[in-house]
This record gives C-alpha cells, sequence and structure tokens, in this order.
C-alpha cells in the first residue's frame, strides 16, 4: 500500500522487513532492486538485491512440488537476469567515466573550437 500511495521509502522499509520471511523474500529482493535502480540510483545496491533475488529463486525453485508457481517463478527470474545485466552494464558505463575525467574534458575543448 505505501509504494501505491508513493511513500516508496517506507515501502522499502517493508520490503527490507519482509526479506526474513522465505516465502516473499523473492518478491522482497525484486522490489528492493526497483527501489534502489530507479528512486535511490544505489545501482551496487539494487545489483546485490537482484542477485539475492535470483539466488532465493535458484534455492526455491528446487524444493517446489509438482511445478506449483513454476511460471511465475521463471517470469521472475527472467525480470532478475535482466535487471542483473542492465544495472552491471550500468555500473560499468559510471566506473569507466569516472575513470577518465581528462578524457572527457579533452573532448569538450576540443569541441568548443
Amino acid at each position: 500500500m505505501a509504494k501505491r500511495r508513493g511513500e516508496h521509502a517506507a515501502a522499502a522499509l517493508i520490503w527490507e522487513d519482509l526479506l526474513e520471511d522465505e516465502e516473499v523474500r523473492c518478491v522482497a529482493c525484486e522490489e528492493l532492486a526497483v527501489y534502489h535502480e530507479r528512486r535511490t540510483k544505489d545501482f551496487e545496491k539494487a545489483l546485490k538485491y537482484a542477485r539475492a533475488g535470483l539466488k532465493t529463486l535458484r534455492d526455491v525453485s528446487g524444493e517446489l512440488m509438482y511445478g506449483t508457481s513454476r511460471v511465475a517463478e521463471i517470469r521472475r527470474a527472467e525480470r532478475l537476469s535482466k535487471r542483473v545485466i542492465r544495472l552491471e552494464e550500468r555500473i560499468k558505463l559510471e566506473s569507466d567515466r569516472n575513470a577518465a575525467p581528462l578524457l572527457r574534458r579533452g573532448r569538450s575543448s576540443v569541441a568548443a573550437d
């Protein structure tokens, strides 16, 4: 409900509490990954939660009986995998930008001429 009301920080606190509950841990990880990617722009933390969600899914998928909720779990795994790839690329891009600040300055001064 907090998320729907636009209270994203409050919702994140609730999701963090729900990480302790094995039944909803994966959902909580996914929601926290989304929150940190979109709201706080803390891509490292978002990546941590996305990877934790994937690990939780792998652990749980072995325990499922008769394929219950299998489709939902597969879709969640696909979303989390895409998020991990996107976040890794974004983190790498940012580190590349920060690693060569002189190169960026050189390009802008050339463009000004």
